[in-house]
């Protein structure tokens, strides 16, 4: 009769079957008595990656910018993402259908000068579904990624819908009038 084969770290004490590298016995359930450290790494693994996956959504939040007015628009500017506000001069333009909108868009003026604010395709269609689009006179803010060329009116891009922000219209001020 052949010699019992001794127990290898890949045994189960309880039931002396194979269980390779599993952290339990996959027949009788038993915790791996010799495997702690690999335990102990796939923990630390698994939180080290949550963390990160944590931090990485923090950072990777893209910052608001700080609300500038048009006359500080540089020409270094051009493609940055910023954000500026002001009152819509006219009712807004839209190219292409109400049904699929290629794009939409309006002059804002401040007291630094003016602009045309536009959204395109996705943008636009979304403007439009919600309806969000500013009426004239109306004030609002908008964040986007400028585009300033030599002799052209500087332009702002929406990224989407949610770049346009209406501010509640306050009713004029009435003066009475002497004459």
């Amino acid at each position: 009769m052949p010699a019992p084969r001794p127990l290898s770290r890949d045994t189960c004490p309880a039931c002396k079957r194979f269980t390779g590298q599993q952290l339990e016995c996959p027949y009788c359930g038993l915790d791996s008595p010799h495997l702690p450290l690999q335990r102990a790494l796939q923990l630390a693994a698994f939180t080290l990656s949550v963390t990160g996956l944590a931090i990485l959504l923090l950072i990777g939040q893209p910052p608001t910018p700080s609300i500038i007015s048009i006359s500080q628009l540089r020409p270094v500017m051009n493609h940055g993402f910023v954000s500026l506000a002001g009152t819509v001069v006219a009712r807004p333009r839209i190219s292409g259908t109400p049904a699929a909108p290629q794009t939409v868009s309006f002059d804002l003026v401040d007291a630094g000068g003016k602009l045309t604010v536009m959204a395109t395709q996705a943008a636009a269609k979304m403007l439009l579904r919600q309806d969000n689009l500013p009426s004239a006179h109306h004030p609002v803010q908008v964040t986007g990624h400028l585009y300033l060329a030599a002799g052209k009116s500087p332009r702002l891009y929406l990224d989407s819908a949610h770049s346009l922000k209406r501010y509640r219209q306050t009713a004029p001020a009435r003066f009475p009038i002497h004459e």
